[in-house]
């Protein structure tokens, strides 16, 4: 396959896996303990007794959410851009494991605003969908379009055989409503070109590494006069290495640098300042990365510098394929150490259940399949991702697809720090797209005053909160 086709492949892949790529926040999935696994292939989704016999009032049925067979077509709304095809084997085995229902994705052209669009004119014809991917709960839920999930978790006795992880299912939980549970959860560790490390005489840092191992590597391969750079021009670096490292260092907790329970950006503070400063300073100013004229110049594309061979690190590749993709050998690394902390990149995304559906027991079937073995063997058969769930067999497979690889630096990303509390901050789109990506963006490429952006950060924080006041989060 030739180096173009196949960074296509690649771009694609990373394209369906990653919108919304979310950093760990303080509410890590650490010490949790794993409750007991029975998930199967063999005792999964298993029926349960519905009391039939005896005395139809004296004990309340048990919740079976597959008793009802009758045919069904579920409609799944997901962002716009999403190219189904990439989830069709996912929902056919889920299909092949309930076969009465039927998965139908429906792009809504964008996140929650399209999203929100598309929902209101499918209502209004009858046919609503059942179930969202939303980027920010408080958006969807201030028109009450989010059923809580919190009940289902309750009653359905499947859900304690799984091996989730204590508190998980809770991740976004809103005054104890779940409106929303993570689908993905999915580690994005940096990946190192091997090759390129030896041809500069760089040697493999231990997994508790640093940041500035980071950059002095970084510095170490970048080589101007042989196209060579320490750091992928890949976008994950800008728009997500700086909350990262703001957590390390102590001076966020969460995504968009927010504080602790999510209900102020800290993305302002003098702290918050100096950190964007240190990576601007080691894009730029060390030239440890290519800059916009160069990349155009080219002709890689974002990413393809790495996988030409000619950067030393990246990030998020779709490690399953990326033997395939590339003619050099590489290894995987966790996020560096900052000052207090290892937090690592990871990419929950949210699936919510719409509360106009008309199918609510398949749709929380659905939800709960993505926790169940054969949705998960899926994610490690065909993305190279970690199980969601306790099972020793997935843990073998998973194992298995890294052999002689840094399997411990994947372990380390999988389980450090957190899951996203993205869907949690408010006006999350404003935040993220509309203050956040635009200033961050703008330093870093075009070399802008990133403290320009401190008044539309009052004003979100302003807003944000009224809004958790009226929630009854900040009294």
């Amino acid at each position: 396959m030739h180096l173009k086709k196949r960074i296509s492949l690649l771009v694609s892949v990373i394209f369906v896996l990653s919108f919304v790529l979310m950093a760990c926040t303080n509410n890590g999935k650490d010490g949790n303990t794993d409750p007991v696994n029975t998930n199967g292939p063999e005792n999964t989704g298993q029926e349960q007794n519905n009391n039939d016999g005896g005395d139809q009032g004296a004990e309340e049925a048990v919740y079976d959410p597959t008793a009802n067979k009758e045919p069904v077509t579920l409609t799944v709304m997901n962002w716009g851009g999403a190219p189904a095809e990439f989830f069709k084997p996912l929902y056919d085995e889920f299909t092949k494991k309930y076969p009465w229902i039927t998965v139908e994705m429906l792009a809504s052209g964008g996140a929650d605003v399209e999203g929100m669009s598309t929902l209101a004119a499918l209502q209004s014809s009858g046919n609503p969908p059942d179930l969202a991917w939303v980027a920010s709960i408080a958006s969807w839920n201030e028109g009450g379009n989010l059923e809580d999930l919190k009940p289902y978790i309750d009653k359905d006795p499947v859900v304690k055989t799984l091996g989730i992880k204590d508190g998980f299912l809770e991740t976004w939980a809103i005054n104890d409503q779940v409106l929303a549970l993570p689908w993905t959860d999915d580690p994005w560790p940096i990946v190192i070109n091997k090759d390129l490390m030896a041809k500069h005489g760089i040697e493999m840092p231990s997994n508790d590494w640093t940041y500035e191992d980071f950059r002095r590597m970084a510095i170490q391969a970048t080589d101007h006069a042989a196209g060579e750079y320490g750091i992928s021009f890949n976008g994950v670096f800008k728009t997500s290495m700086p909350y990262l490292l703001a957590i390390a260092n102590g001076h966020a907790s969460g995504l968009n640098f927010m504080n602790e329970n999510n209900t102020q950006s800290m993305l302002h503070t003098p702290e918050v300042m100096a950190d964007l400063k240190w990576l601007h300073d080691l894009y730029n100013v060390d030239k440890t990365m290519m800059d916009v004229a160069t990349l155009n110049a080219s002709g890689y594309g974002e990413g393809g510098d790495f996988m030409a061979g000619k950067a030393l690190f990246s990030i998020a590749q779709p490690l399953k394929q990326l033997s395939d993709m590339v003619d050099f050998e590489w290894d995987i690394l966790p996020a560096p150490r900052g000052s207090v902390s290892q937090p690592n990149m990871r990419n929950t995304s949210p699936l919510a259940m719409l509360s106009a559906s008309k199918n609510k027991d398949a749709a929380w079937l659905f939800i709960r399949f993505q926790f169940e073995y054969e949705a998960n063997k899926w994610r490690i058969d065909n993305i190279g991702f970690p199980s969601m769930v306790a099972n020793a067999e997935l843990d073998q497979l998973l194992a298995s697809v890294y052999d002689g690889k840094n399997f411990e630096a994947l372990q380390i990303s999988s389980t450090t720090c957190c899951t996203s509390d993205g869907p949690m901050i408010y006006d999350y789109s404003a935040m993220h797209d509309g203050i956040y990506m635009s200033a961050v963006m703008s330093y870093f490429n075009d070399n802008t005053d990133i403290s320009s952006v401190i008044p539309a950060i009052e004003d979100y924080n302003n807003r944000a909160t009224e809004y958790w006041k009226k929630m009854g989060v900040i009294r």
